[in-house]
């Protein structure tokens, strides 16, 4: 299975993706515009560059490079994942798009459902604080916990804190097992919050999906586990 990070150029966690590479080494970095300084910055090369080049102010000259017109009706970041789409990326992971304007950020996880839909694959994004993953239908996402021990409980709810959302119209046969609220093949759609702030109680908890397609947000560091070709 082939995996890649997209590094994008808002805020960007460096020791989450230290960390996750550590563990599991990516087989493609590829920086997006001014990502290339995020990368730059902890000594990291990535292995490709895509975008206008209008944030970076310059195009690299010593690595794989594919650079786009300023004026186009894609992000950088479609772009990139256009990218992972074509080369046959199994795995991604985004870094880098979820601070600063809201509208950056709306649109990138609007990019990601696009991806994740056409590709039927999931994809899953890093910010500061937490982690994300959009998947679409036919894919569970497993959160493991059943050795987490009684004290789970008493951390903090941030950590524990799990929500569902559709960006879907409508997304059908929503699962959620092993939190604290939990819903059997429901249907949620992208104009309600019934899937907003659940809670990880310690056991193995999972999310599934029949059709459309979710962002399940939760804790940074959560183990995920997830079926169909998202495995990272």
């Amino acid at each position: 299975m082939r995996t890649a990070a997209l590094v994008a150029a808002s805020s960007f966690n460096a020791a989450a993706f230290l960390r996750f590479h550590e563990q599991h080494p990516y087989d493609d970095i590829v920086a997006v515009d001014a990502g290339y300084a995020h990368l730059q910055a902890i000594e990291v090369t990535p292995t490709l560059v895509v975008g206008d080049f209008d944030s970076l102010g310059f195009v690299p000259s010593d690595i794989p490079t594919v650079r786009f017109p300023e004026e186009k009706d894609d992000s950088d970041l479609g772009l990139a994942l256009d990218w992972c789409a074509d080369n046959d990326i199994d795995s991604v992971s985004v870094y880098g798009a979820f601070a600063g304007r809201l509208d950056h950020t709306f649109a990138a996880i609007q990019t990601m459902a696009g991806f994740s839909l056409g590709t039927h694959r999931a994809v899953r994004g890093i910010s500061d604080t937490a982690q994300l993953v959009v998947m679409p239908g036919g894919h569970r996402l497993l959160m493991p916990g059943a050795d987490q021990g009684p004290d789970f409980c008493a951390l903090p709810k941030e950590q524990r804190t799990v929500s569902v959302i559709s960006l879907s119209d409508c997304s059908r046969g929503v699962t959620i097992q092993g939190m604290k609220y939990e819903l059997g093949g429901g249907d949620l759609t992208n104009r309600c919050s019934l899937g907003l702030s659940n809670e990880l109680i310690g056991k193995d908890a999972s999310v599934s999906l029949a059709e459309g397609c979710v962002m399940v947000t939760l804790p940074l560091y959560q183990e995920i586990i997830l079926s169909g070709n998202f495995a990272k």
